[in-house]
């Protein structure tokens, strides 16, 4: 069962809600409290701009990005509403539908296709603080194969590094896939 909300409509209205709004019929400036949404897209910041033509948010201090694919953190955004395409940096992220969480130094995310992060965690464990986890120079996840693809990658046992591979696939749900496994560890009385 996916847990992605419905994709946003071409001809979805942009609306913005914020304490105080200034600007004029091309830019708006927004503060406090500021909530942009665009179908099922949501950009929530104390400050952020947008450019009613293009329909492109900027946005900084702690930002929450909601689009169909994921729930991100970050310290900045610039997100194309019409295109439901966003660059983030320094991000934390989940992916909806599925267990998968980390964080990245940058992220651009397109939600048709696929999405990029540079220095970047990976981890289907829930929680804080992971049993394990891939770290990676790069990481490309392809949205409709639901496989990630990782460069330079780490795997790491708490902070522990286990193995290192030159580039590495691994599915984006609990789905089997052959060859090298993620691991699945548990602790209990048993």
């Amino acid at each position: 069962h996916d847990e992605r909300p419905e994709r946003a409509a071409a001809d979805a209205e942009t609306r913005l809600d914020a304490n105080q709004v200034s600007g004029d019929a091309e830019q708006v400036e927004a503060t406090g409290q500021v909530e942009i949404r665009r179908g099922v897209q949501r950009v929530q910041a104390p400050r952020a701009t947008l450019d009613r033509d293009r329909e492109v948010v900027r946005a900084e201090g702690p930002v929450r990005l909601e689009n169909e694919l994921l729930i991100a953190y970050a310290r900045e955004l610039e997100a194309d509403l019409q295109a439901n395409t966003a660059t983030l940096g320094q991000l934390r992220y989940v992916l909806r539908g599925t267990t998968a969480q980390g964080s990245a130094a940058r992220a651009e995310v397109d939600t048709a296709n696929q999405s990029r992060l540079e220095q970047v965690s990976f981890t289907s464990c829930p929680g804080e603080a992971p049993s394990w986890r891939l770290t990676a120079r790069e990481i490309v996840l392809k949205h409709e194969q639901q496989i990630g693809v990782a460069e330079d990658v780490s795997i790491r046992i708490g902070e522990t590094p286990i193995f290192w591979l030159p580039a590495a696939s691994f599915p984006l749900t609990s789905a089997r896939r052959s060859g090298f496994l993620t691991p699945n560890i548990s602790f209990g009385d048993d």
